[in-house]
């Protein structure tokens, strides 16, 4: 997976409907070392934001996944909702 982040990130994001949340929240862990190699997953990484068990890790793969994530990142700072 190390070789092939593109096809790892579109795997995990795939993870990310699994409805265990312990095996989404691994999955949003594992995005976060993919960084700008995963930006295609930003708008499911932005969704996850609103989800309380998933919104720290969520933010964090985010900030590492590039200038894609800098507007909804922006955005996400001004929701109504201070946990997003």
């Amino acid at each position: 997976l190390r070789d092939r982040p593109k096809e790892a990130a579109k795997a995990l994001a795939l993870v990310l409907e699994d409805p265990n949340g312990q095996v989404r929240k691994a999955a949003v862990r594992a995005l976060i070392w993919y960084g700008p190699k995963a930006e295609d997953t930003v708008p499911l990484l932005v969704a996850a934001l609103t989800n309380p068990d998933l919104h720290v890790e969520a933010a964090q793969a985010l900030a590492r996944s590039g200038p894609k994530a800098v507007e909804p990142l922006t955005a996400a700072l001004q929701h109504a909702d201070p946990t997003v």
